[in-house]
């Protein structure tokens, strides 16, 4: 098992490396947990898997949590491996191999896709069962763009990644009011304007731009 240390932008997390191998079954990744729990967690679920049982997606498991807690499963969309498995492909050497997600609930047995979740809990544990256009930047990176932008009143103009990989989401606008400024993660911001996985691949220290939501993405060097 790897256990990866939260950082600014990413909750902490924990996979396993090898089930694929020993039981042709997936890895299995966590998140939000910290590293003791974690691995009980994923040894029991290693338990089950050796004793023949496949987790598959979209079911829900009794006996990992503490009753009556169930580990919900979504498969994890491969776009998502090179952040999240890295020593998972380091180990398999290039070869394919499927992984799963598994997500506990809050105190009220929600999962975080359920109305009404308590929002800590959904925000350490991030959605990996969807394509992601920004191969290997995390789903929870932060951006700084504008309150009118996430609401989608004015399109998305400017991406600007700086060399610090600090994020900007902009529009057209020349003067920015203070209480306008805001975060959010780069995941929130794509479920909001698609079109802005468009403009990848950007490097650090690069821009990209558009004139209008309709326009392809243009690429430069950011030297503000």
């Amino acid at each position: 098992m790897v256990c990866v240390p939260a950082s600014a932008d990413t909750p902490p997390f924990a996979y396993t490396v090898g089930l694929f191998q020993r039981f042709k079954v997936p890895e299995i990744i966590l998140f939000g947990l910290p590293p003791e729990e974690s691995h009980e967690i994923l040894m029991k679920c290693r338990d089950l898997c050796k004793g023949g049982e496949i987790m598959r997606p979209l079911h829900a498991y009794e006996g990992v949590l503490r009753s009556p807690y169930r580990l919900a499963i979504r498969e994890v969309d491969p776009d998502h491996y090179e952040t999240y498995f890295g020593d998972a492909i380091w180990f398999y050497d290039g070869e394919a191999f499927p992984a799963i997600h598994a997500y506990w609930p809050d105190k009220s047995g929600k999962m975080p896709w359920d109305d009404g979740c308590d929002p800590k809990v959904a925000a350490v544990q991030p959605r990996l069962d969807h394509p992601w256009p920004f191969r290997g930047v995390p789903v929870t990176q932060l951006v700084w763009t504008l309150k009118p932008l996430v609401r989608g009143e004015r399109p998305i103009l400017r991406v600007i990644r700086e060399e610090e990989d600090e994020w900007q989401l902009l529009g057209d606008e020349t003067e920015i009011a203070d209480e306008d400024v805001t975060q959010v993660t780069l995941a929130q911001a794509y479920l909001r304007d698609p079109t802005i996985g468009k403009a990848w691949p950007l490097e650090p220290g690069c821009v990209a731009f558009r004139n209008s939501k309709d326009d392809p993405w243009q690429f430069e060097h950011d030297s503000s």
